[in-house]
């Protein structure tokens, strides 16, 4: 699999928001399309079964899932998802826009359970909330 940020500098933007490239290759990618397929999923609980390496990674990823569960509360997910947070994270960074640098219509967007403030652009490493682009 190639990374999505070599992708992207393999392909010469213009203009941020055009989309040629994008209207080039969506149909030459088979749909529905989605990082998971139901073939994996069968193949990683096969492997969880019988595979002693891939059993105790599991239960490493439940076990950090159920630290994450300990401490959510309604407070903490009010304070997730208040009424400013870019639902999704489907905005484009003003930051990237303002530079002129290559952006995806949807962002790309970083962020952190343990700092539920800050969202960071991934591709210009603009942390916000920013003063030069207010909510």
């Amino acid at each position: 699999m190639i990374a999505a940020t070599t992708l992207i500098a393999q392909i010469d933007y213009k203009d941020p928001v055009d989309l040629k490239s994008w209207e080039q290759f969506r149909n030459a990618t088979p749909h529905p399309r989605c990082l998971v397929t139901g073939a994996d999923v069968d193949h990683t609980r096969n492997l969880i079964k019988t595979e002693t390496w891939a059993a105790q990674y599991a239960q490493s990823r439940v076990l950090a899932a159920d630290k994450v569960l300990e401490d959510l509360t309604d407070a903490k997910l009010e304070q997730f998802i208040e009424i400013t947070t870019p639902m999704g994270f489907f905005y484009p960074c003003p930051a990237c826009r303002a530079k002129g640098l290559p952006w995806h219509p949807n962002g790309t967007w970083g962020w952190n359970p343990k700092d539920p403030d800050h969202i960071t652009c991934l591709t210009c490493k603009t942390v916000f909330p920013h003063p030069d682009h207010p909510e």
